[in-house]
């Protein structure tokens, strides 16, 4: 699965295999950058930082040999023990899906949202994006974990609340026409806030063989990384499987590939992970014992 999951992200056949259909789309992200150490990074560089993570994945994973006979080359072995690292010891679990999906990936800042109405509103006042489309036409995309009363802008919750990245399921409204009904769409969404993360510094993006100042990744998160993991989970609903979070962090993801293959296989931080450390394929990474703080995502 760890596999096939990767060349999804990728939109790559694998093996003849047809693989979930899923639309990428942006939304509200004109004029959006994530400002960290006073240097401003654009959506566009964090996509193409997300999409070079899932290319090394898939390439970490290219070089793994079928045989321990082939693991004569340094970087087979770094990569198989990465590979072992997240997922356990089982190179050879692969699904095929079987529902097709769309996402459309928002990226919120404070003008992204509003609270309101719009014309034909059913909902009452929500949290709401308004887009136009490429043909012109105006829908209004809803948050639907937001429709609570009083519910805060999505990117300020409070401590105990917030989140790097959140999967979640939207709705579109299209006002009706010249007397036509509203037509109403569900879709997936994926919205980042990469400013909240319980007090863990969230790089932008991870350079291509960047260092780290010993082997211990646990404190390597990136918005890119954030990406990733959100992906995933949307690849896996889109595939009709059930994923969840059971462990989030460098060291919970080691010790869940370590006793429980099945889960880790269906973990998106444990995809995050591997796509992140994929960045540095030269570095050996190894677990350390002991809880880190962890930035939260869903």
């Amino acid at each position: 699965m760890w596999n096939s999951v990767f060349q999804a992200l990728l939109s790559v056949v694998f093996l003849g295999q047809c693989f979930a259909a899923v639309t990428w789309k942006t939304t509200g992200c004109d004029g959006w950058s994530y400002e960290f150490d006073n240097t401003h990074t654009d959506i566009d560089a964090i996509w193409d930082n997300a999409v070079l993570m899932a290319t090394n994945a898939q390439l970490q994973i290219q070089v793994i040999p079928s045989t321990t006979s082939g693991l004569t080359n340094v970087n087979a072995r770094r990569a198989l023990a990465n590979m072992k690292l997240l997922f356990g010891a089982s190179t050879n679990i692969l699904q095929v899906p079987d529902s097709a999906g769309r996402a459309i990936i928002g990226f919120v800042n404070t003008a992204g949202l509003t609270l309101g109405t719009f014309p034909g509103n059913i909902v009452g006042n929500v949290w709401q994006a308004k887009v136009t489309t490429e043909n012109g036409v105006i829908v209004y995309l809803v948050l639907r974990f937001t429709a609570s009363a009083g519910y805060p802008q999505p990117c300020t919750e409070s401590s105990n609340d917030s989140y790097a990245g959140k999967t979640f399921t939207g709705t579109q409204f299209l006002p009706g026409l010249q007397g036509q009904s509203l037509v109403i769409t569900e879709f997936v969404g994926i919205i980042l806030c990469p400013k909240q993360g319980h007090g863990v510094k969230i790089l932008p993006t991870l350079a291509q063989g960047f260092t780290h100042d010993d082997q211990y990744a646990s404190k390597i998160y990136s918005t890119a990384g954030t990406l990733v993991h959100e992906m995933v989970y949307v690849v896996g609903r889109s595939r009709a499987t059930q994923w969840d979070d059971p462990a989030i962090g460098f060291d919970k993801c080691v010790s869940m590939a370590r006793k429980a293959q099945a889960a880790a296989l269906i973990n998106q931080d444990n995809y995050r992970i591997f796509a992140e450390l994929s960045m540095s394929p030269q570095t050996k990474w190894v677990a350390k014992p002991g809880k880190k703080s962890e930035a939260a995502t869903s």
